[in-house]
């Protein structure tokens, strides 16, 4: 079963997101149902969580895509080790982080 971004495909939405790391990582716990909510923190590496799986690097590219109109491929998640570094990944594209 999909999260609730990747539920919503198709719809249309205005992409004016503003976020603190911690909201951040609440949207990304929510699209991981097998990840027990509270455990991701900003330093979480994503290949090394136990329920780590292919399918949960597609679930980000649409969670990126969805949230924040924004195209993070295969070569992006190379780079991107952290939770931190996606919410920075999406930061430095679509200026996503609320002060």
């Amino acid at each position: 079963m999909l999260g609730p971004a990747l539920s919503s495909l198709g719809q249309a939405k205005h992409f004016e997101v503003c976020m603190t790391l911690d909201d951040f990582i609440v949207l990304v716990e929510a699209e991981f149902e097998e990840v027990e909510k509270g455990t991701l923190k900003a330093d979480t590496v994503f290949v090394e969580m136990k329920e780590w799986c292919s399918l949960y690097a597609l679930i980000l590219m649409g969670l990126m895509s969805v949230e924040f109109d924004l195209e993070l491929t295969g070569d992006d998640l190379i780079g991107i080790k952290t939770v931190s570094d996606l919410y920075a990944f999406a930061d430095k594209r679509q200026g996503i982080s609320r002060v």
